[in-house]
């Protein structure tokens, strides 16, 4: 079995005496709470362990990762993890939208639905809608950064 993380994959920046926790998911460094630093540090650490220790028998040891027709199931547990708590972030910031504002994000990001499509539903131009839609993602992007 191979680890997906290296060591270098962990990173602790110190900002002002508080610490900010990194790990490089996809080439790409993602900030995460120091709960889900320390799980995925450990479990790398165990992983790269039990792979040295195991390095000499011939057995697969993780049966979990195989399904029934014996083909190898990979699972990007760490992925998963962020994707739950960027949901979680985001139903939390959505809330904060008005019914009207809900109704773009929705259709346009969600339903993927085309601007020319939800324009007509509301009744507006299609330019007026891209409008709209840049000042809500404004006003996202403001909540967002004052909850991280």
């Amino acid at each position: 079995m191979e680890n997906d993380y290296r060591k270098n994959h962990f990173w602790v920046k110190e900002n002002n005496g508080e610490k900010i926790y990194y790990i490089k998911i996809q080439k790409q460094w993602v900030e995460v709470n120091k709960d889900i630093y320390v799980i995925c540090r450990n479990s790398y650490q165990k992983m790269n362990y039990d792979v040295k220790r195991d390095m000499n028998n011939l057995h697969y040891s993780d049966i979990n990762n195989i399904d029934l027709y014996g083909h190898y199931q990979e699972v990007d547990y760490i992925n998963e993890i962020y994707v739950e708590d960027i949901k979680k972030l985001l139903i939390t910031v959505l809330q904060e939208l008005d019914d009207y504002e809900a109704y773009i994000v929705n259709t346009i990001y969600f339903l993927d639905m085309k601007e020319n499509e939800v324009a007509k539903s509301l009744g507006i131009s299609q330019q007026r809608l891209n409008y709209q839609k840049k000042r809500i993602l404004k006003k996202l992007k403001k909540i967002l950064l004052n909850q991280i």
